[in-house]
């Protein structure tokens, strides 16, 4: 049998950038590598979105760039975006690309099967399909086991959840130059509900019922809201082109702790998803780019793999407000976007701005108690204990 170096389970957003990572760096020409999945990977069945400057791994891809966007808070906001650009990318287009990097490579293998389970053994790890059984000298996973995140008590969890339609209208109601990043406009039901739209054209755009909360809907109420919405704006008949859903895990769970000598864990199944928004695609491009670094350097402990900093805080705080007060979401977030410059919020969600940024959006931002008290709950929780409220008095356990 054969035995590669690497063995990646799961060709989704990590898992295709670090196998762009490893085509793109002659250093592992010579190394085999076998992609599965049980998938083909040809159809279009998911949108990314990212901020970036400048130039990127990917810009050659992106479908559709905006350098305006705009909030629908108490207020609507627009913004130009200074020196960044809002990116969309087709997921198609995306593995069609780092598939023929992989042709070019000529060291991979793919096979298209269902992933079962992996056996480490003392220098190979064994995975299993549902026909075939293989071996490697490392396994990098996107198998994501949420049970375990989803019970803590140390770490605040929700779903990101959303259904969104790229649609065709009557009537051209879109700014095609301006990405809707939240419209909270909608009725918030006591969650944290808004819409997302992506326009292309006056007449067509991604238009996106999402929520951060704790429970998913059936498929009938976003579409619903997504009617609705249409409707507000006078869109007149309406064409759907194309369908998406999804739900993100939104925590700061310490997914890196199943990692072990042979075995990392990458995508949302690592931790590579910005926890306080859901967003992986751009975070995921630059840890595959240094876990490939890593490895070149001579990397061979995957569980020294992890890089902690001061965002795993804010994530922290933002979610664990969210959590216990869902109806606060609207105020918070538009309060960010209206008291601080574009660039700065940007900069602040993707882990890039300084302590003194941060220190001003943070005493800028509202509920301050909300705030403070889930300051003091991650404090706690670091000590091994946990901050809980009962008959109006805050208590320990």
């Amino acid at each position: 049998m054969k035995r590669y170096d690497y063995i990646l389970v799961g060709a989704g957003a990590a898992g295709m950038q670090l196998l762009a990572a490893f085509c793109r760096d002659p250093f592992f020409s010579n190394y085999s590598i076998l992609v599965i999945d049980a998938d083909s990977k040809t159809s279009n069945d998911r949108t990314w979105c990212w901020w970036e400057r400048g130039e990127g791994a990917w810009s050659e891809l992106v479908e559709k760039r905006w350098e305006q966007v705009s909030v629908v808070g108490g207020r609507a906001m627009q913004f130009g975006v200074e020196d960044y650009s809002y990116n969309m990318l087709h997921s198609a287009k995306f593995y069609a690309a780092v598939k023929a990097m992989s042709q070019a490579h000529g060291g991979i293998d793919w096979v298209q099967e269902r992933y079962v389970k992996h056996r480490e053994q003392q220098d190979f790890v064994e995975v299993m399909t549902e026909g075939n059984r293989y071996e490697g000298k490392y396994l990098f996973t996107s198998v994501a086991n949420l049970k375990e995140a989803m019970r803590s008590t140390q770490h605040p969890y929700l779903h990101q959840h959303f259904i969104g339609w790229f649609v065709k209208t009557e009537h051209p109601v879109f700014d095609a130059n301006t990405a809707l990043m939240m419209d909270f406009c909608v009725e918030q039901r006591g969650n944290t509900r808004f819409m997302y739209v992506l326009p292309t054209s006056p007449s067509e755009a991604l238009v996106e019922y999402t929520l951060f909360s704790d429970t998913l809907l059936s498929e009938g109420e976003y579409e619903q809201a997504i009617t609705e919405y249409l409707g507000g704006l006078q869109a007149g008949a309406v064409k759907i082109q194309h369908k998406e859903r999804g739900a993100i895990p939104m925590t700061t769970y310490p997914f890196w702790k199943h990692n072990t000598q042979r075995v990392l864990h990458i995508g949302i199944a690592g931790g590579w998803t910005r926890a306080s928004t859901g967003y992986t695609f751009h975070n995921s491009t630059k840890e595959s780019m240094r876990l490939a670094a890593s490895l070149k350097a001579g990397l061979s402990d995957m569980r020294s793999f992890h890089a902690s900093s001061r965002f795993h805080f804010y994530d922290f705080v933002v979610l664990d407000v969210l959590k216990r007060r869902n109806d606060v979401g609207a105020a918070f977030f538009s309060r960010i976007f209206e008291t601080n410059r574009i660039h700065v919020v940007f900069d602040f969600l993707n882990g890039q701005s300084t302590l003194q940024q941060e220190i001003n959006i943070v005493s800028k931002s509202s509920p301050r108690l909300q705030l403070m008290y889930s300051v003091l709950r991650y404090v706690f929780s670091r000590l091994g204990f946990h901050l809980y409220r009962y008959k109006g008095l805050y208590r320990m356990k």
